[in-house]
């Protein structure tokens, strides 16, 4: 009996083991459908002028009005009398006129860079199928992701499930 005590005493003071399980699923659906967009990059007005051996008696410039809109002066210039070599470069850049108003989505305004795009459809017809296709997505009960189907230009479907699970 004295041989058995040592083992019951650890037997009964032994300590319980505690683990907590956590376990989640998380599931969401992302729809978009963008807006019209424009975006421009104006060019604008610019004026230089340069040389080597050159007798200026007027130098050229350039004005602009309150639109945007510049005019350029002519210059008077000549080669030096007493030059045997020389070099002259002017150069003027009209730029792009300030428009008074917005363009319509499509149309093309009087900018020399620019991107204009359509607002997005949720729906579209697929010319080949001549099937409709809706932007959709739908949530399982048991957190699946399904019927996740983008719609027209300018829209987007996005699923995600994440599931996690915790023992400590």
């Amino acid at each position: 009996m004295k041989k058995l005590l040592p083992i019951l005493m650890l037997a009964g003071f032994s300590s319980p083991a505690f683990a907590d399980i956590t376990h989640s699923i998380t599931s969401s659906v992302q729809l978009n459908v963008n807006a019209a967009g424009t975006q421009v990059e104006r060019i604008g007005n610019s004026y230089s002028v340069s040389g080597t051996n050159i007798d200026v008696t007027t130098l050229g410039g350039m004005t602009a009005d309150t639109d945007g809109v510049a005019s350029f002066s002519d210059g008077t210039y000549a080669v030096a009398t007493n030059a045997t070599t020389w070099a002259f470069t002017e150069n003027f850049t009209t730029g792009d006129t300030i428009a008074s108003s917005a363009p319509t989505v499509g149309e093309v305004s009087n900018y020399s860079n620019q991107t204009s795009t359509a607002a997005g459809a949720h729906t579209f017809t697929d010319t080949t199928t001549n099937q409709t296709s809706e932007l959709a997505g739908t949530i399982s009960t048991v957190g699946g992701i399904s019927d996740l189907s983008a719609g027209g230009a300018g829209t987007s479907a996005i699923g995600q499930v994440v599931t996690s699970l915790t023992i400590q």
